[in-house]
């Protein structure tokens, strides 16, 4: 029987924003029980590079929770930041004071559009303290691990606005030039972690918002979902 899941929101997104794709996941063909765990603005605001415990709470408290009731080790799709605070909630090393130990719980980590690797102010002390403390593919074969990548623009410091936005994300994540491609906000580069099998999408834009194409687009979800 597959695995139940846990969808884990993205920097500053609250859990609402993913009914859609749980909607999506439940019905045919996938037919999965899903939660979202139930992050709200407010735990973000409490949260700061240096930690991010208010989250990874209550990203706890729900995959534990899932697993109890269902007797199943649970697959997490992680959006984003949500990736990366499942891997520190996986590990046993202490973190702000709490020890989680996630990987009694986890089965499969599926990442959309996460940051794995960065240089951005507001992002590097987190995900540097994720890469020395679990490195890459940290837990497997027991956990598997899966990146799913989007192309859906490239960055041009020269080229149309969106291009030029685009660029500036990159460059700032990367610490290099950005003129690589991406899903709108994460260079390429630093959305496959070491290790993990990567799923690559095209034309995916990093935020689930309206009149853009996102991970759950009917077109686009089975293109991963039938594979986690």
């Amino acid at each position: 029987m597959p695995s139940p899941i846990v969808i884990v929101a993205g920097h500053f997104l609250e859990w609402r924003a993913y009914l859609p794709l749980a909607n999506r996941l439940r019905a045919e063909p996938f037919n999965r029980q899903v939660w979202i765990a139930p992050i709200e603005p407010y735990h973000w605001w409490q949260s700061s590079g240096a930690n991010f415990r208010p989250v990874i709470d209550v990203i706890a408290q729900c995959i534990e929770a899932v697993a109890e009731q269902t007797g199943a080790p649970v697959t997490v799709i992680g959006h984003s930041a949500g990736g990366r605070l499942t891997r520190k909630f996986l590990g046993e090393d202490d973190y702000c004071g709490r020890r989680y130990a996630g990987h009694r719980f986890v089965t499969t980590l599926v990442c959309l559009g996460t940051p794995h690797h960065s240089s951005a102010p507001a992002s590097s002390v987190s995900t540097r303290w994720a890469n020395e403390h679990y490195p890459g593919a940290f837990f497997a074969p027991k956990i598997r691990y899966v990146s799913v990548i989007s192309r859906y623009i490239k960055g041009n410091r020269q080229g149309t606005l969106a291009e030029r936005t685009a660029y500036a994300l990159y460059e700032s994540l990367l610490g290099a030039p950005g003129d690589v491609w991406g899903d709108g906000i994460v260079p390429e580069p630093c959305m496959a972690l070491e290790g993990s099998e990567v799923i690559r999408l095209e034309g995916v834009y990093h935020l689930p918002v309206p009149l853009l194409t996102w991970y759950d687009d009917p077109q686009t979800l089975p293109r991963w979902a039938l594979h986690i």
